[in-house]
C-alpha cells in the first residue's frame, strides 16, 4: 500500500496511490429532518496518508479496553465519465478529502 504523501511515485510507473473504495453513504444527507438510510457507494481517489490511532480504555468515553484504528485519508477523484460495459473511469482533477476508519 503506498501513500502519495509519504513516496514520490516513479515517473516510469503505474502510480499506485490510486484507490477504489466502498463506503456507506446516507441517501437522505440533505434532508435534515428524515431518518438515514444507508447505502454503499464506489467512489475512486489518491490515498494521502494512513494513521493509526491507539485509543486507551477509559470510562469517561465509553471505551472498556484499550483500541487501535487505522483511518486513512484519501483525495477524491471528480469522475467525469465512465464506460460501465468495461468498469473504466474517467477524471482529470481531484476533489475533497475524506477521512475514513479502515479498521
Amino acid at each position: 500500500m503506498h501513500a502519495a504523501g509519504v513516496i514520490k511515485p516513479a515517473q516510469d510507473s503505474r502510480d499506485a496511490t490510486f484507490v477504489w473504495y466502498e463506503t456507506l453513504v446516507d441517501k437522505y444527507a440533505h434532508q435534515k429532518k428524515r431518518q438515514p438510510e444507508y447505502e454503499i457507494k464506489t467512489f475512486y481517489g489518491q490515498l494521502q496518508h494512513i494513521f493509526v490511532v491507539s485509543l486507551p480504555s477509559d470510562a469517561g468515553l465509553h471505551i472498556s479496553e484499550p483500541t487501535v484504528h487505522i483511518l486513512v485519508s484519501i483525495k477524491t477523484c471528480k469522475v467525469e465519465r465512465s464506460n460501465a460495459a468495461l468498469d473504466i473511469h474517467y477524471y482529470s482533477k481531484l476533489g475533497g478529502l475524506d477521512i475514513l476508519d479502515i479498521t
